[in-house]
């Protein structure tokens, strides 16, 4: 069985911008070499609320959750539709 790594990406558009892309290609990339390559599987997620970010790790029960966004002594900043969303987690 494969293990399972969750991306989590969120880039809201109120913070100065990441490279996400580039991001998500080196850990594809550094996969994609490694000997053991068959035995992982990388989910991406993009979360917009605390709930989803939950949910996603649920449905999904990655063995190695990364996650690529800003942050804050506060915790995670997640993408919202009113604006910018700081979570706990």
């Amino acid at each position: 069985m494969k293990q399972k790594i969750l991306v989590i990406v969120a880039n809201p558009s109120t913070l100065d911008p990441l490279n996400i892309g580039g991001e998500c290609n080196k850990i594809q990339e550094a996969i994609n070499r490694s000997q053991k390559r068959n035995n992982y599987e990388v989910k991406l997620n993009f979360p917009s609320t605390e709930k989803e970010l939950r949910q996603a790790i649920i449905d999904n029960r990655p063995k190695i959750v990364h996650f690529g966004g800003h942050g804050t002594e506060g915790g995670l900043c997640l993408n919202k539709i009113a604006g910018l969303f700081h979570s706990t987690l």
